[in-house]
């Protein structure tokens, strides 16, 4: 998709209207989020504006959570499991948990999800 494409909500081939304007706004989404994160650091990730703020880092963690929420009630008909909730857990709630489990932790996201969110973003894994 070129970039021109991410700012029309239009009909795309294989799709039904309805779902090909959601597909639109999606990917919209999806490629401004990464555009405003791309080269920030960890420090930058972390950053709060105050004691009560969740981070950049923990709320780019969230949308991610969500999407697995979102798939295990979708795709699989479930909530998500006892691991799913432990490994998503902080993310899911954010607050105080995500404030002590998040910050500082670049390998806090799970390997498959770190590696698509850099594949995704255009950028390399850091190691």
């Amino acid at each position: 998709m070129n970039e021109r494409d991410l700012f029309l909500i239009a009909d795309i081939s294989g799709f039904t209207p309805q779902i090909s304007r959601l597909v639109s706004m999606m990917n919209y989404v999806r490629y401004t989020t990464l555009s405003a994160v791309a080269g920030l650091g960890v420090d930058e990730l972390d950053f709060r504006y105050d004691p009560q703020s969740n981070s950049i880092g923990a709320l780019l963690l969230h949308i991610a959570a969500a999407e697995v929420g979102y798939q295990a009630t979708t795709f699989y008909a479930r909530d998500l499991n006892p691991d799913e909730r432990h490994e998503w857990g902080a993310a899911l709630e954010l607050g105080e948990r995500a404030r002590q489990e998040i910050i500082g932790h670049v390998g806090l996201l799970p390997e498959h999800a770190r590696a698509g969110a850099y594949n995704d973003a255009g950028g390399t894994r850091p190691a």
